[in-house]
């Protein structure tokens, strides 16, 4: 089979879900970095960070008294699932208004396959998504946008630069912005597997 030539796969990761989600609806919490736990419990580990706590040292699966010991300004919201998912269906919805989207990966992650003229306005679809996401969703719940030949390339490429990127590979430019990435940058390969 030939290398594809043309820009087929849109894929969207959202930055953050949960903390962005919940700084979006609590207005409040906006100018602090912002950790979810399970539980509301200091014992519970915290399963997502937004990126102003990330940047304070605060990690995944950190427990919340840590956090609150490594950043005393942090604010510690408790999971809303449901909040989560309707959210998620109004992604998707505003979405599907641009380009349909193929396969749902996770609550925060779609791919849209590019058929026909789609291909040609790949870049103008991005942009459109992401200006109907911030007027309709809100400009905290913020997308990283891969564009590329395949889903695997796409999914990378909205990975290089988090949060609220926007990234175009190219077949043409392949495989120069890669290059430099580790394999633990690539989706899909763990400490074990790299080793």
């Amino acid at each position: 089979m030939p290398p594809p030539t043309t820009i087929n796969t849109l894929y969207i990761d959202f930055d953050a879900f949960f903390a962005n989600v919940e700084k979006q609806l609590v207005p409040s919490i906006r100018p602090y970095p912002v950790g979810v736990t399970a539980l509301g419990s200091e014992h519970s580990a915290l399963i997502t960070r937004c990126y102003m706590a990330k940047r304070a040292g605060i990690s995944r699966g950190m427990r919340v008294s840590e956090a609150r010991k490594a950043c005393p300004g942090i604010v510690i919201r408790v999971a809303r699932p449901d909040v989560y998912v309707d959210i998620h269906n109004k992604i998707i919805e505003e979405v599907n208004k641009h380009v349909p989207v193929k396969k749902v990966w996770s609550i925060d992650e779609m791919e849209c396959e590019l058929i026909g003229r789609e291909r040609e306005r790949a870049y103008e679809i991005a942009l459109a998504i992401q200006d109907g996401l911030r007027r309709n969703i809100g400009a905290y719940v913020t997308p990283s946008i891969g564009l590329a030949p395949n889903q695997f390339l796409a999914k990378v490429a909205a990975e290089l630069e988090k949060p609220n990127g926007f990234v175009m590979l190219r077949a043409e430019d392949l495989p120069g912005p890669l290059l430099n990435l580790k394999l633990s940058d690539l989706p899909g390969i763990s400490s074990g597997m790299e080793k």
